[in-house]
């Protein structure tokens, strides 16, 4: 069985911002593959250990606390015609370069990665763009097992 990895990290000091916002695959609730393109926000169905984050829409995240933060992801996604851009928005404006380098995991899947580190302010708007041609973010097909397909943690430093 091949599986897609991905580690939530977790924060003790509750004085520190900090978020962990996924689009989750279930075989309980399945949900249709994500056709993301160019300009495309990269969309997000749960969440957990929200601490001065909150989600505004399924791709949208707002900064409740000024400060500097680290904002990680991991998408995992299928047929991509071409090599496929990430980058962040902050209030609908791109910032802070893109990514670019994927990984073809196991189940046939690709995987990007990134993060960036940035100074945002209270009530500052985060999302995840794809930036040139269109993918599709899709369960691996390989079994019937839950299956984080995005990821995104936003960290307070």
């Amino acid at each position: 069985m091949a599986t897609c990895e991905f580690n939530v990290v977790r924060t003790r000091d509750h004085k520190k911002g900090y978020g962990n916002v996924y689009l989750m695959y279930t075989s309980a609730q399945p949900i249709p593959p994500q056709v993301i393109t160019s300009g495309g926000i990269i969309p997000f169905n749960k969440f957990e250990s929200m601490i001065n984050i909150k989600v505004v829409s399924s791709g949208v995240v707002q900064v409740l606390k000024k400060g500097t933060y680290e904002i990680s992801f991991i998408i995992n996604y299928v047929n991509a015609a071409s090599l496929i851009r990430i980058g962040l928005l902050v209030n609908s404006v791109q910032v802070g370069g893109t990514h670019f380098v994927s990984t073809t995991l196991s189940s046939g899947n690709s995987q990007i990665i990134g993060s960036y580190t940035l100074r945002f302010n209270q009530d500052d708007l985060i999302s995840l763009v794809g930036l040139n041609g269109s993918f599709t973010i899709g369960p691996s097909g390989v079994g019937s097992f839950d299956e984080r397909l995005a990821s995104l943690t936003i960290r307070e430093i």
